[in-house]
């Protein structure tokens, strides 16, 4: 979906794009992405094995893994000790699709909205108010 995204022009044809993919990760994952909540991992891509299966034969996909972000945040579970929580980050990349795991490190790296062509305006038009709302760490289905 946000491949399709990066190649969409006319802001109208993003917002339906939006809106046609519209979950609960993705609105999800959209807050975190425009947000300032703090990411507890370094900058850039950590080593790990991308998983080299087709799109829906990877062991996982990022709507499942949504459920396990707040363990990457501040406030979401501070007492995990950095380095247990760098291991986890990069066993979550090597359970997605090498796409998908870019996007999850856009997003910690704040290159996501740029990257992907997902501004805020953008957003606002899909899914008005949903940027003013506080940001919840823990994903809510």
């Amino acid at each position: 979906m946000f491949e399709r995204q990066q190649k969409l022009i006319k802001i109208a044809d993003k917002v339906k794009n939006l809106r046609e993919n519209n979950s609960q990760a993705l609105l999800y994952f959209l807050k975190l992405a425009h947000s300032d909540v703090e990411w507890l991992l370094p900058e850039g891509t950590p080593p790990h094995k991308a998983e080299k299966g087709a799109h829906g034969l990877t062991p996982s996909n990022l709507m499942r893994e949504m459920r396990t972000m707040y363990l990457y945040l501040r406030g979401g579970n501070d007492g995990l000790a950095p380095r247990r929580r760098e291991v986890l980050f990069q066993q979550l990349l090597e359970r997605i699709h090498p796409t998908e795991a870019a996007m999850i490190v856009a997003a910690k790296d704040g290159k996501f909205v740029n990257a992907y062509r997902v501004p805020k305006k953008i957003v606002d038009a899909a899914f008005p108010g949903l940027l003013e709302r506080p940001v919840s760490i823990k994903f809510l289905r």
